[in-house]
């Protein structure tokens, strides 16, 4: 070889790679091109050809593998073949073991942990994760996203210690790097967990730390939502000047964005401080403005509290005509109540009323009404609650020695709670106490002086008799004693074992909210590469459907009753989700909720909340005409072994019935679903359309 053609090697081999790079980088880009527009099938034949292509040469071009990998792992996501992407995901891992790079291997080791995350397969990801966490070459970015997970995983396995060990690993980085948009992520994650264990006062630092990204990621509801909820806190801890300054920052928010439901929720705060403040007639102003609002949308419970706070607020001015009519309001709406505290709200103040009145059969009833519910773990504010009853009621009817027994329960209770000293009251209800308690005992004296004589003569009787009792209570005492502990044993195993069931229970259903949430968000994500119009509607509605599932097992890990699903709160939620998600203004489209509460079984509530799902959307959508005032009536109740449930509307309706049948997807699932119920469909579009089914297939919870 002469020397021109050593000198010419060099420059051929350089426009080589360039030229297998430019190729690279078109097919690629093709590639991706045909993901965006739908052509998937097209697009993971394109980047199989360039991984095949390059991962055998002697010099490949990573970066081109690095995208082709991806691409193609993206792929079979975005087709829900989760099994597939995790095996591209595992097939890139072992090239780059096998050549040495252990960077570019953990870019892909954390994502395929995050498949098998999303397929709920948590010990699988969880033993994944804990590899590249244990890896000094991982990433930081990816070490945050990994111990945010690992994280999670602990939190769904009621493991409080070591959830908080990793999502402080992701804090501690996050800061270091400024990562500001997780820092919001990480809050939200450390509130999560505390709201998960019932630790409110916790979870409230959290709240606050993640409201500075809550603005910058412009979530007006989010973020008005999350300052009421601090300001609730805040008035529940009596601390009211921080109270009132969060619940005014979210009515700005509420009031900037004409957020109706957050506007109501922040004058019903405002209205408690101000009433804790001793200023009943600004009180009364700010619930009589918020009540509207509760009312027509049919939220019972904030409308019982609301109406209750009223009657009291009126008691406390001496109003106890104002405060009976209150009363007798909020009497219609206790039997749809579903939330104690706000019952417990309704039956102080009754309570209080008949105190006033003093009616002490029907204070005692109120009373008692409040020791039942008490007597769960509804937390200290309900029992200083009935503590309080407990002690007005002794102290009104002159039971000075339970008064005083009561008095030194809530002051007790009170201290440990506020730190506050115990009131001058106690003591002078000790004074009366003591008082009578000297009287007794000088009557006690002068009787014992005449029965001493009759106390000697049989006192060798009662000698004998005692000895004879205490050995029989001993003997007694034994037996009741290994019984009792015979008992508690037992007790304890069935207590464990049912506190196993329940915890295994909730994170069952939490799991299966989450692969709910999962696939909504991957219809989501779906939904950025489809032009057509056509197909974007068909994703939304399937997104709606899929919530519709999740609402039920949200409720279900969330309320202390596991069995089954009360159909009022499910109803009044669904409406108002779809109302909010078709951004409908009330004003405009209302609807009237007439639906006996009943506990059904999830296999039931699933196709039925899916009929409703269909119906009130289709409702929505077609209806009304844009300056037409809607309505639609809901009806669910039991008759004669049936479920009855009809869904009426006043809009325009349809021409032709036959229109409907096999045109709309939306219909077949409804007849599909209503086969399940063996349930007999009625349609009538007279003055608008009526749909009514007679389901006869159903389960009550157990």
């Amino acid at each position: 070889m002469n020397r021109t053609q050593k000198s010419f090697c060099p420059i051929l081999i350089i426009l080589c790679c360039l030229s297998c790079s430019i190729f690279a980088q078109v097919s690629i880009s093709e590639a991706n091109d045909n993901l965006k527009n739908g052509k998937t099938a097209l697009a993971i034949s394109q980047f199989e050809q360039i991984i095949e292509t390059f991962k055998d040469d002697e010099n490949p071009n990573l970066d081109s593998l690095i995208s082709a990998y991806e691409g193609l792992q993206y792929c079979y996501t975005v087709r829900f073949k989760l099994d597939s992407s995790i095996i591209v995901l595992k097939q890139a891992e072992d090239y780059f073991q096998s050549i040495g790079d252990d960077t570019r291997f953990l870019e892909f080791t954390v994502p395929r942990a995050e498949m098998y995350y999303l397929m709920s397969k948590f010990d699988e990801a969880k033993d994944i994760y804990f590899e590249a966490l244990n890896n000094n070459n991982l990433s930081r970015d990816n070490r945050k996203r990994a111990s945010l997970r690992v994280a999670n995983i602990f939190m769904g396995k009621a493991n409080k210690e070591k959830a908080y060990e990793y999502i402080n690993i992701a804090l501690d980085i996050a800061i270091e790097d400024n990562d500001t948009s997780l820092l919001g992520n990480i809050y939200e994650g450390y509130a999560s967990i505390e709201m998960y264990f019932g630790n409110k006062n916790k979870a409230l630092d959290h709240y606050i730390n993640a409201i500075p990204y809550l603005k910058g990621q412009n979530k007006s509801m989010i973020l008005s939502s999350t300052l009421r909820r601090i300001g609730n806190i805040f008035e529940e801890l009596n601390n009211l000047d921080k109270a009132k300054d969060y619940v005014k920052k979210a009515m700005d928010v509420a009031k900037e964005y004409n957020l109706k439901k957050e506007i109501a929720s922040c004058l019903n705060i405002s209205g408690r401080i101000a009433k804790r403040e001793g200023n009943c007639e600004k009180a009364i102003e700010l619930f009589e403005e918020s009540l509207p609002h509760f009312l027509n949308s049919r939220i019972v419970n904030n409308a019982l509290s609301t109406i209750s706070d009223i009657a009291l607020c009126h008691l406390n001015l001496g109003n106890i005509k104002d405060a009976e009519k209150s009363l007798a309001q909020a009497d219609d709406l206790l039997p749809k109540a579903t939330v104690l505290n706000h019952i417990i709200a309704y039956h102080y103040t009754k309570f209080k009323f008949y105190i006033i009145k003093n009616n002490k059969e029907k204070a005692t009833f109120h009373l008692n009404e409040c020791r039942l519910i008490s007597d769960g773990e509804l937390g200290p504010r309900n029992v200083l609650t009935f503590l309080l009853m407990d002690k007005m009621y002794h102290e009104k009817f002159q039971n000075y020695k339970e008064a005083l027994r009561a008095s030194n329960r809530y002051y007790i209770f009170r201290d440990s709670i506020n730190n506050l000293r115990q009131s001058e009251m106690v003591f002078d209800l000790e004074a009366q106490y003591k008082k009578k308690e000297q009287d007794k005992e000088i009557a006690l004296l002068n009787n014992e002086n005449k029965l001493k004589a009759e106390r000697l003569s049989k006192q060798k009787i009662t000698i004998v008799g005692g000895g004879l009792a205490l050995l029989l209570f001993s003997l007694l005492s034994i037996f009741v004693y290994r019984l009792y502990k015979r008992v508690q044993v037992q007790n304890n195993l069935i207590k464990s074992s049912l506190n196993e069931k329940d915890t295994l229970l909730r994170e069952i259903h939490h799991r299966v909210k989450n692969n709910l949430q999962v696939i909504s968000s991957l219809l989501a994500l779906q939904s950025k590469y489809v032009q057509d119009p056509i197909a974007l509607a068909a994703l939304k509605q399937g997104q709606e459907r899929v919530h519709s599932m999740a609402l039920i097992h949200q409720d279900l890990y969330e309320n202390q009753d596991m069995s089954g699903v009360n159909t009022y709160n499910y109803l009044e939620q669904l409406c108002e989700n779809l109302f909010d998600s078709y951004n409908i203004d009330e004003e405009n489209i209302s609807y009237n909720l007439m639906v006996e509460e009943m506990i059904l079984d999830v296999d039931t509530m699933i196709p039925l909340g899916l009929i409703l799902n269909e119906l009130v959307s289709n409702a929505l959508k077609h209806a009304f005409k844009d300056d037409q005032r809607g309505k639609i009536d809901i009806v669910l109740k039991e008759i004669n072994n049936q479920i009855h449930l009809e869904i009426s509307d006043n809009g325009s309706g349809v021409n032709d019935l036959s229109d409907i049948e096999g045109k709309s997807f939306g219909y077949e699932l409804i007849k599909a679903f209503s086969k399940k119920l063996s349930a007999e469909m009625v349609i009538n579009s007279e003055n608008g359309l009526k749909i009514k089914l007679l389901i006869s297939n159903y389960k009550k919870a157990a």
